[in-house]
């Protein structure tokens, strides 16, 4: 497989990854299963079954390796998860000597019930990665432009995508701004 700018590929990450030269991305942007699928999980707004959940389970450990792979040392993985899957992948990132520059925690206007005996669950994060621990992009001028002359925070607020195809779809505008602030023109 050969991959080429502007185009989109639908192939498991995994394998698509294996194809990219080591060293070779500015910046990837993930969103993993979030490994919710361990309990009650409601789906369409009804309590799904085990089986529902079956694209919900994933192995950080081999994905992460890739990533962190193709990644150059002063690049930026950006990867979206919730309390579910998060602290397992920053331990793996740490492990394998990543530095976590920044979580960001994506507030939305509306979220998930897990289950009737936890709280509501209305954020996302990203956890803003360097492979190497020095040399990532912060655009920190675009981000202070485009936030009205103020320095951007760590908290966003964001509509969901209001016709989604896939129940963690994330906005445009949202995947734009990551791309923005972690890298530069060209």
């Amino acid at each position: 497989m050969t991959f080429s700018d502007g185009r989109t590929y639908r192939v498991d990450c995994k394998e698509g990854m294996q194809h990219l030269g080591d060293a070779s991305i500015d910046c990837l942007i993930t969103d993993p299963p979030f490994n919710l699928g361990g309990g009650p999980m409601f789906h369409g707004g009804t309590l799904a079954r085990r089986t529902d959940m079956d694209w919900d389970h994933v192995d950080n450990g081999p994905w992460l390796r890739e990533a962190l792979r193709i990644c150059k040392p002063t690049g930026s993985l950006l990867v979206f998860g919730t309390h579910h899957n998060l602290f397992e992948v920053g331990w793996l990132l740490k492990r394998a000597g990543a530095r976590v520059i920044n979580t960001i925690a994506l507030v939305k206007q509306n979220g998930f019930a897990v289950s009737h005996r936890l709280l509501y669950e209305r954020t996302t994060y990203v956890l803003w990665v360097s492979p190497s621990g020095e040399g990532w992009c912060f655009d920190y001028e675009r981000m202070k432009r485009d936030n009205g002359g103020r320095q951007l925070d760590n908290v966003w607020h964001y509509a969901p995508v209001a016709v989604r195809s896939h129940p963690t779809q994330k906005p445009l505008g949202l995947l734009e701004r990551l791309v923005l602030m972690a890298t530069r023109k060209g």
